[in-house]
């Protein structure tokens, strides 16, 4: 399995797809595809705080048809080891002088859980917490 981050996710919803990260999406079964409560949580958040227009309910439709559709029943819910690793990531980082997001420590703690991969274009945020990353916006050699 393969575990979305909250920027993949968003290259999902973007008009102007990203090449790079179409194609490796392309190269993937789509049922091996997953993402996460906090991603869902960065998502709505994002939409929620642009402006009133046509964008926002352009990027409104897209966030129903990844949730309902595209990744339908397959959304980590955050549960309490998750939350457990997630604690423990967050205060290691900070420890390291890294300045990691919540939802970030959030999807690591369901990542370390859960044992999926994990495909962000953030290979840094998740770097040295032992998790198996994908970076879709990497070249395919």
């Amino acid at each position: 399995m393969i575990l979305l981050d909250t920027n993949v996710v968003s290259a999902m919803m973007r008009l102007d797809q990203e090449p790079a990260v179409d194609a490796w999406l392309q190269s993937v079964s789509r049922e091996r595809l997953l993402t996460s409560a906090p991603t869902i949580f960065e998502l709505r958040h994002g939409i929620e705080s642009r402006p009133l227009g046509q964008r926002r309910r352009r990027l409104h439709a897209a966030f129903v048809h990844i949730t309902t559709v595209a990744l339908e029943n397959r959304i980590i819910p955050f549960e309490t080891d998750a939350a457990v690793e997630a604690g423990r990531i967050h205060a290691m980082q900070r420890a390291r002088g890294r300045k990691t997001s919540v939802p970030d420590s959030q999807i690591a703690g369901i990542a370390l859980t859960r044992k999926p991969q994990v495909a962000t274009g953030d290979i840094d945020d998740f770097n040295g917490l032992g998790l198996d990353l994908i970076n879709p916006w990497a070249p395919v050699p």
